[in-house]
């Protein structure tokens, strides 16, 4: 399917802006809420109007959508999430594409969501779930996604993880062309905090020629399963037909599985019954020319009356249709950059230029004088400030009205700091200079002192999501979050984030992670990633993104890793630290499922590493084929002026973060951990106060 052009390579390194017209979204584009019964192209059902590529598309209420022939594009589509939602959805001939993130099958507690595939394609670049997209409390929904026909791919797709979820996924006969997990199948089950067990259910429904199998795509990963004492990851086999007489593959898998259903250990039994005879199968783990498909092995007597059928052959699974088929060219209007030095995606921005001045006149959380208030306020603006300091946020500031600058660089000795929750964009020509945002880890305990905290909770310092384009950041000193330090995602377009410093990720329950480089254009040039546990940064899907001379160091677990439309990743300097436990090493952790030519890689240095820095591709795992992603020369970006790695590291160790009118402590001690090979990934600001207090 094509989406929105195609795109054209050019030389690598600096790339000036083209004069090409490019269609755009609008900032900000609003979620789209079907509410009713009939069929998708009905717009009055829509709060406003069609869902599009730019856009979410939510369906809620008491709900029966319809999806019939014709093709149909959004940016991540929603199926009953919220309290009190019982909906039904159906796709009937047509090609839905989920293009930017993922499709969710219930969500929130009280939520109950069916989607069946009956014919037609069904495709997420992202994950798709069923039963929540996060592990965590207040998910006790029933979810549920049935196969009858068509075909369904996805990254990924989750079963079952919202805590106390009741959750299924089923397919019925053997009709559906093909249905296909890139990366793999993940069935969770484990109860809420309330108590309430989780149910995580795989069922197949076998006609005369069997079931359409699930294939996991991947060569590294498979079906994972995984449940508390109090829930249960169930298989369940049903009839709508005496079944085949050979063997039925349920799951097709090039690799090993972890985990087994509950109650069903390699070799169990299972029975069903049709027309009164009993069938029977044996379940192996291990089956297929792989050694890995999950298999019914047929040990059924059949009656003389019943005809004898068969698994038919299966012809060869469809690709994605996204493959090669960007959401934008790689193409700018021309502009003036927004200052001196602003560079890439986001420099063409005006900001608050021309308009107001507002300044801010103390430190408190909201009110007149205030940060918040100025954020806040609507027309062109540029915020300065008489006063310097920490300012000790109460909630997060969600910047909502746009063309807006913020000076950091106006304030005062000790400069600009803010404390215990962060800034949210979500709108267009957004310019953030010379701050401090360091979250901390108070609002995540209780009364009692101990962490309470579940994975992808939390706060992040820094923002760009729904719908935000046109934006830079510029020299900002961010750290200590709680959820992920900066990301650019939901559709965000033309970001720059540079010469910025972006560590100390608190790494609770193993979620020190620094960023999402998510939306669609950005740059990411000259920053320090810097004691995070991972993410440094995750691509995430249709992301064209331009990173190169940044610099890693002491990364846990996973350096880079994800998945894009187009990425440059050029001339990056890594330095393994004290925490970092990764091997082998890696630029970045690769996937199998980008397109084709969608990855340039050169000039990147590993410290100490003559492997790979004499070849990058030796740095990408066995993930990436590179005869088959690696693009010759780079992409079309806006120029970055591009210096060595080594030179980077040197740059970036002398200019990054919020640094006038000076570095604050922590900043100078987080570059000398740098520059000696010092320091650590950690849990609480108070592993880093005491040898890095920031005033």
């Amino acid at each position: 399917m094509k989406l929105l052009g195609g795109f054209r390579k050019a030389s690598p390194f600096i790339f000036a802006a083209t004069l090409l017209p490019v269609f755009q979204a609008s900032a900000e584009e609003p979620t789209s809420t079907w509410i009713g019964h009939g069929t998708w192209t009905d717009s009055q059902h829509w709060s406003h109007g069609l869902p599009s590529v730019f856009s979410d598309a939510s369906i809620r209420k008491h709900s029966d959508l319809s999806i019939p022939h014709g093709t149909f594009t959004v940016a991540r589509l929603n199926v009953g999430t919220e309290n009190g939602d019982f909906v039904h959805a159906s796709l009937n001939g047509g090609h839905l594409l989920i293009r930017q993130d993922s499709l969710i099958v219930g969500e929130y507690t009280g939520s109950h969501a069916e989607f069946d595939l009956n014919s037609g394609e069904l495709e997420s670049v992202m994950d798709i779930f069923v039963g929540g997209a996060t592990g965590s409390s207040g998910r006790m929904n029933e979810s549920k996604l049935r196969v009858r026909g068509g075909t369904l791919i996805g990254l990924s797709l989750t079963i079952g993880e919202g805590l106390g979820s009741d959750s299924d996924f089923e397919v019925i006969g053997s009709k559906a062309k093909g249905i296909r997990a890139l990366e793999f199948i993940g069935l969770h089950a484990n109860a809420d905090l309330s108590g309430r067990p989780g149910r995580a259910s795989l069922t197949f429904t076998l006609d005369e020629h069997g079931v359409t199998p699930i294939t996991i795509s991947s060569h590294f990963q498979g079906l994972r399963i995984d449940h508390d004492a109090k829930s249960s990851c169930n298989l369940h086999v049903n009839l709508a037909a005496p079944p085949p007489r050979d063997d039925v593959t349920l799951i097709a898998s090039e690799a090993a599985n972890e985990g087994e259903f509950s109650g069903l250990p390699e070799g169990a039994q299972i029975s069903s019954v049709f027309g009164g005879n009993p069938y029977t199968w044996t379940l192996t783990y291990h089956g297929g020319r792989s050694g890995h498909d999950v298999v019914l092995h047929n040990v059924s007597s059949y009656s003389k009356r019943v005809l004898a059928t068969y698994t038919p052959k299966r012809d060869q699974l469809p690709e994605p249709s996204w493959y090669g088929e960007p959401v934008f060219p790689l193409a700018l209007n021309p502009g003036v950059p927004a200052f001196k030095g602003a560079e890439g995606y986001g420099a063409f921005t005006k900001g608050g230029t021309d308009g107001q001045i507002l300044r801010v006149e103390n430190l408190n959380d909201a009110g007149p004088g205030s940060l918040r208030a100025a954020l806040e306020t609507s027309g062109r603006r540029t915020i300065q400030f008489t006063v310097g300091g920490d300012i000790i946020l109460r909630s997060k500031i969600i910047i909502r009205n746009p063309d807006i600058t913020v000076d950091g660089s106006s304030a005062p000795a000790p400069g600009i700091t803010l404390m215990r929750h962060g800034i949210e964009v979500r709108t267009h020509d957004v310019i953030l200079r010379q701050l401090r945002i360091r979250i901390g880890d108070k609002d995540v305990r209780a009364t009692d002192a101990n962490i309470h905290y579940e994975s992808g909770d939390g706060e992040y310092a820094l923002y760009f999501t729904e719908g935000s384009s046109n934006a830079i950041a510029d020299h900002l000193s961010l750290s200590w979050s709680t959820n992920k330090i900066l990301s650019t995602t939901k559709f965000a377009d033309r970001i720059t984030v540079q010469w910025c410093v972006l560590a100390e990720a608190l790494n609770l329950d193993q979620h020190g992670y620094a960023s999402i480089a998510g939306g669609n254009r950005v740059t990411w040039h000259h920053n320090l990633f810097a004691h995070n546990f991972g993410r440094n940064p995750r691509f995430q899907g249709a992301v064209d993104a331009d990173f190169r001379n940044n610099v890693i160091y002491d990364w846990g677990e996973t350096s880079v890793y994800g998945e894009f439309d187009r990425l440059n990743f050029v001339n990056n300097y890594f330095k393994p630290g004290p925490s970092t436990i990764q091997k082998p090493l890696l630029f970045m952790r690769g996937t199998e499922f980008v397109g084709p030519e969608s990855l340039y890689l050169a000039g990147n240095v590993m410290e100490d590493n003559v492997k790979l820095n004499v070849d990058n591709w030796r740095g990408t795992g066995f993930y990436f084929d590179r005869t088959r992603i690696g693009a010759s020369q780079g992409f079309p970006s806006p120029a970055v002026v591009t210096t060595s790695a080594e030179q980077a590291l040197n740059d970036v160790i002398e200019k990054a973060g919020a640094n006038l009118p000076d570095r604050d402590s922590l900043d100078r001690c987080i570059v000398s951990e740098v520059v000696k090979g010092r320091g650590q990934i950690i849990q609480s600001p108070q592993d880093a106060l005491a040898s890095c207090a920031p005033h």
